[in-house]
């Protein structure tokens, strides 16, 4: 599975959105994040793999503080999830 990111797509929550739309299943709830990551990932299957093109854009910059790194660390291999 590929996706292509694109500059302003950075956050957890259009990355997880975007997964949602290309394995067209349900959007992700945001109440419930980890069982959503869950989720994903079972759709996308056990000996898959996720490639994803230009992802420095899933960064959210923020010219006045910390940039928001929280999509990298919601784009793990199955195992390292909990």
């Amino acid at each position: 599975m590929s996706h292509e990111a694109v500059q302003g797509e950075g956050g957890h929550w259009n990355i997880a959105n975007e997964l949602c739309r290309i394995l067209e299943i349900e959007a992700p709830n945001g109440r419930r994040l980890p069982e959503e990551r869950r989720r994903v990932a079972e759709a996308i299957g056990a000996g898959s793999m996720l490639i994803i093109d230009e992802a420095q854009y899933l960064v959210q910059r923020n010219t006045r503080g910390k940039d928001d790194w929280q999509a990298h660390h919601g784009i793990k291999p199955k195992g390292s999830m909990q």
